[in-house]
Formats: structure tokens, sequence, C-alpha cells
């Protein structure tokens, strides 16, 4: 059994983002899972391509650093959400396929209602495992 020592635990999502690069224009992507430090998205080739093309215009020393805006079920049944815009920074980036990555997103700069919506979906997740 393989241990998960990470100091913000993360949970399994079924809901998609708006990556929303600097230069403009947006992707709709799956969120693959969420924590109260970051998330991870699944991106296509040409998704991946957008994102980065952000960072090469702007500075390619630079991280890629772009706003995030997705609705995280709020509500106990499910039935509501919070729209969440938070700035983000990737930290990490894994190609599955030709065709398929996995960029995981730190999170920069959020209210504390951001964290405290994000910190109950993940409790409420956690607790049905």
């Amino acid at each position: 059994m393989v241990t998960d020592n990470r100091l913000h635990p993360r949970v399994k999502t079924d809901f998609e983002a708006e990556v929303l690069p600097s230069i403009g224009g947006e992707l709709k992507v799956p969120v693959v899972n969420i924590s109260i430090a970051g998330l991870m998205i699944r991106a296509t080739q040409r998704d991946f391509n957008q994102i980065l093309s952000a960072r090469e215009q702007l500075e390619q020393s630079k991280p890629t650093e772009l706003h995030i805006q997705f609705n995280i079920p709020h509500a106990q049944d499910g039935s509501g959400s919070v729209c969440l815009k938070i700035y983000c920074r990737a930290i990490y980036v894994r190609r599955k396929s030709q065709n398929h990555y996995i960029i995981g997103f730190k999170f920069l700069d959020m209210t504390e209602a951001d964290e405290a919506v994000i910190q109950q979906y993940v409790r409420q997740q956690l607790t049905h495992l």
C-alpha cells in the first residue's frame, strides 16, 4: 500500500475549469484533483500548446502563471456550486500519451473565502471515500 505524505490531501474531482492565459482566450479542461494548495488538470496537446504559448509570449525564463476559474460543488447534496477564480503557477507537467498531458498548478493568490470553500469540498469528499 502506498502512503500519501502530502501536507494537503488531494481528492478526485468531477468538474471542469477554464484556464485563462494572460494573452487572452480561455480553455475548458477537466480537473483531475484538487487540494487546498492547488489542482491538477488534464490537457490535450492543443490545450498544452496554448498554455505554454502564453508563457513564451511573456518571457521564457518566467514560470507559467495564469488564472483558473471553476465552479466547485458547495452544497451537501451537490446541488449548489461556487465560482472561484484563482491565480496559479504551473509546477508540474507530465506527458501521459501523445495527445494527453497532466498539469499541476499551485494556488498563488486566493481569498480566505475561496480557501474555506475548497477546504469544505475536500473534507466532504474525504468523508465519502
